[in-house]
């Protein structure tokens, strides 16, 4: 009988303190900050298609205490990030993958993030996969697309309802690639491509955005980045290796195949960009003719090309030769005579 009680009180303690445990109020994390919407300007909604930008790194700050944690997109946005303070201030970048961030205070004497953070993004590339952006605007709001105003950054804790919208602007330019096959080619030749590189004769190494809270509606986002041009990067739009639907290469079409790129938006980037592809060619009857042939094109070319941040830039490339390279064998089936 004296064991059966022991029991019993062993069980109520363990589950007092359960109770205890997921009370939001003595959660260490606090209550958990949940995402509602994310838009990017300009007024581009991606609730649906929020694993472009997933995770959102984020920088919960209060005082000069900070938290860290991520929105993680999959059927819906999850959080990491937990609100223990009644006033707080919200700063952060995305895809967290893409940079490794650091954040600080504008001035060195500031007490709290209210006038706005500075943040130090490294490991950048200067041509990528990525459409890198930063955190521009907050809003307390369970409304979905509910957009917050450029440059608003406070976030006040109010359990239960710590749904939060973010805006979100581009810190690169994008660049659209079509590549496709001339109307004339095709009824002579198929073109497989193998390997589509984007090469950037320069690199950056850093970005530091510099974000400066307001109340008029103004975008708070100044930008630095440090380059260094005695390296190069690479960004490979598009590898067969890797490609689980063909082992031969990407069929060009008529239509044309899209691909994308992104690019630091630096003064004169389009003299240092280049687009490297390499290709076979085969004739009609599915023999190869050429192998592994390679195309190098220079931007430096490129009439109109806006290399600016928030923009984007749509490039088509046709394969039309004026002449065939070369005849196979197959193709030379007892050719015929004609007088004229």
């Amino acid at each position: 009988m004296k064991n059966k009680i022991w029991y019993f009180l062993l069980a109520a303690l363990v589950l007092s303190a359960c109770s205890k445990d997921s009370d939001g109020g003595d959660d260490v994390r606090g209550d958990l900050l949940n995402l509602t919407a994310v838009t990017r300007t300009p007024s581009e909604a991606i609730v649906n298609a929020g694993e472009d930008h997933s995770p959102i790194q984020i920088y919960l700050m209060s005082g000069l205490q900070k938290t860290e944690g991520n929105f993680v997109y999959s059927d819906g946005w999850s959080s990491t990030i937990g609100v223990k303070e009644a006033n707080n201030f919200i700063y952060g970048f995305s895809p967290a993958t893409a940079a490794a961030g650091a954040i600080s205070p504008l001035t060195g004497d500031a007490t709290d993030y209210s006038a706005g953070a500075k943040l130090t993004l490294n490991n950048l590339e200067t041509v990528g996969a990525d459409d890198i952006c930063v955190v521009v605007g907050v809003k307390n709001s369970s409304i979905p697309n509910d957009t917050p105003d450029f440059g608003v950054f406070g976030f006040n804790r109010n359990a239960g309802n710590n749904n939060v919208c973010l805006l979100l602007d581009h810190l690169y330019a994008a660049i659209d690639f079509k590549i496709r096959i001339g109307d004339k080619y095709n009824e002579l030749r198929d073109i497989y491509l193998k390997t589509m590189e984007l090469k950037s004769s320069i690199s950056i190494s850093q970005a530091v955005v510099t974000l400066t809270a307001n109340t008029t509606g103004t975008n708070p986002m100044t930008i630095t980045y440090t380059q260094d041009e005695t390296t190069s990067q690479t960004n490979v739009l598009y590898d067969y290796g890797t490609d689980p639907k063909t082992t031969t290469g990407l069929k060009l079409t008529k239509e044309g195949t899209a691909f994308i790129s992104y690019c630091a938006p630096l003064a004169g980037i389009d003299e240092k960009l280049t687009l490297v592809c390499t290709y076979d060619v085969y004739n009609k009857k599915g023999t190869r003719v050429r192998e592994n042939c390679t195309a190098e094109n220079s931007f430096s070319g490129i009439k109109g090309l806006t290399m600016e941040r928030r923009k984007k830039n749509t490039v088509t490339l046709t394969v039309e030769p004026s002449y065939l390279h070369q005849l196979s064998e197959d193709e030379l089936d007892n050719p015929t005579v004609k007088f004229n």
